[in-house]
């Protein structure tokens, strides 16, 4: 475990474990009401607790078998995301590397699902990429 991993266990730990006698300031929030009111059905998708890579791709995969299309559940990911993060930022008072690396992993899990979404159609309109060898060309980057 690197040394950033125990901070965010730890720090996830004492965000979960702060007593809620605040004022829940978060939804004061237009923005959080307004999630509230359009994905209230679908917050429940995004497992509790600080978004991880896991938690992320299982919502995803949640959202996909909802009958949205790539674009439409890598949006509402976002937005579920987001409203989980403003309620541990502003109700338990999360620390500043559980916010951060939730952010890091949302912008991983999307930009990997949309890598794989436009590589799909790539291949639908072009075919598969093939290497001067006649074998199919690993892209990387």
């Amino acid at each position: 475990m690197t040394r950033s991993e125990a901070a965010l266990a730890t720090a996830s730990t004492t965000a979960s474990d702060t007593p809620q006698a605040m004022t829940p300031s978060a939804t004061h929030s237009r923005y959080v009401q307004r999630l509230h009111r359009r994905y209230g059905d679908r917050l429940g998708l995004l497992p509790p607790g600080p978004p991880t890579r896991e938690s992320l791709t299982q919502t995803l995969q949640a959202l996909r078998g909802q009958a949205l299309d790539e674009a439409s559940a890598l949006r509402v990911l976002r937005h579920l995301t987001l409203e989980r993060l403003v309620q541990l930022d502003c109700e338990q008072a999360a620390p500043l590397a559980v916010v951060t690396h939730a952010m890091t992993w949302l912008a991983e899990v999307t930009l990997d699902a949309a890598w794989q979404q436009v590589q799909a159609d790539l291949q639908d309109v072009h075919g598969v990429p093939l290497a001067s060898n006649g074998q199919r060309a690993e892209l990387w980057i």
